[in-house]
């Protein structure tokens, strides 16, 4: 899979990143697609992981209540 580079030294597929806006302007918004993609990807990551975590939690609890 081919990947998209930034000046921020971040990256991204390229197929996801082509079409999009360089900038989305405004105080406190990402100035870089790459960064935001690497962002979003990062925090979608660490909510998964404590989805998991949580799951794992009650499933053990679970198990030891019976």
């Amino acid at each position: 899979m081919a990947t998209e580079r930034c000046r921020h030294d971040k990256k991204a597929p390229q197929d996801l990143i082509l079409d999009l806006p360089e900038n989305q302007g405004g105080a406190g918004r990402h100035k870089c697609a790459v960064c935001a993609y690497d962002a979003g990807f990062k925090a979608g990551y660490e909510r998964g992981l404590a989805a998991a975590r949580s799951m794992f939690r009650l499933t053990n609890t679970a198990e030891e209540g019976s």
